[in-house]
């Protein structure tokens, strides 16, 4: 799979490509300005870190009546980030950032 973290008005941030069955993540920054990249300061995150990521770019699993608000979006798949990150884009409130996400089963090399 293959992901874009934008920002509003400056574009591509990080590059991502996830390879689930080999669980391998790769990154390019397109910015020096850690708060804008996916990982921050981190060159080689690991699957948790992408998994952590897109917790951070959706609802938190402690919300209040959750499973409720995800029926209600018609997204009836317990709690999965990817998911729910896919459904909003990964914008989260009072943030520019956004997620673009690209190809859905190749893992894809990261120029």
């Amino acid at each position: 799979m293959k992901l874009k973290f934008m920002k509003d008005g400056y574009g591509l941030c990080t590059e991502i490509g996830v390879d689930y069955i080999k669980q391998i993540v790769k990154i390019k920054n397109y910015t020096d300005h850690p708060l804008d990249r996916a990982f921050g300061i981190n060159e080689c995150p690991t699957l948790k870190d992408y998994e952590e990521f897109l917790e951070e770019r959706c609802m938190p699993k402690t919300r209040h009546h959750l499973i409720l608000e995800l029926q209600m979006l018609r997204l009836n798949c317990g709690y999965n980030p990817l998911v729910i990150a896919k459904h909003f884009n990964g914008r989260t409130a009072g943030d520019d950032h956004y997620i673009i996400f690209e190809e859905e089963e190749t893992f894809g090399e990261i120029d």
